[in-house]
């Protein structure tokens, strides 16, 4: 556990907006990422930067803004979002997150995730944050634990 606190602290661990970003042409390193193995059908592979345009139009027309970019250094390394539910679920939040994966294993997603459940109860009238991680994906299921 100690480890893991020395990893963050050693990471400047922010959220912010994806207002404040814009999408990058992909590089070759992020031509060879997938994350896409541990997201819905809904997220387009490969990834383009016309997929990411849409993405960030998308996420600031909400209201408030609920996604954000996961900032490591300036650099948008990741997403993580919380999504009100509705009708019946009125009481609950969905939440969604991505890490690029040269960033996996550094408690990143976990401070992440801390800061977006704080963000969710501070924001919304709601009883339960609930995420569904897939049954394979076990540093997921760690990092919300």
């Amino acid at each position: 556990m100690a480890a893991r606190q020395k990893q963050q602290k050693e990471h400047e661990i922010q959220t912010k907006a994806l207002a404040n970003f814009r999408p990058a042409q992909p590089g070759p390193e992020r031509q060879q990422l997938d994350v896409s193995k541990n997201m819905t059908d809904k997220f387009p592979h490969p990834y383009t930067a016309a997929d990411a345009s849409a993405f960030i139009d998308f996420a600031n027309s909400q209201q408030p803004v609920h996604i954000f970019a996961i900032d490591i250094g300036g650099e948008a390394v990741g997403g993580i979002g919380v999504h009100p539910q509705t009708d019946i679920h009125c009481k609950n939040a969905e939440l969604g997150y991505w890490l690029a994966e040269a960033f996996w294993g550094k408690g990143i997603i976990s401070a992440a995730i801390r800061q977006a459940v704080d963000f969710a109860f501070a924001t919304y009238d709601i009883d339960r944050v609930f995420a569904r991680p897939f049954g394979t994906n076990l540093a997921s299921q760690r990092a919300l634990e």
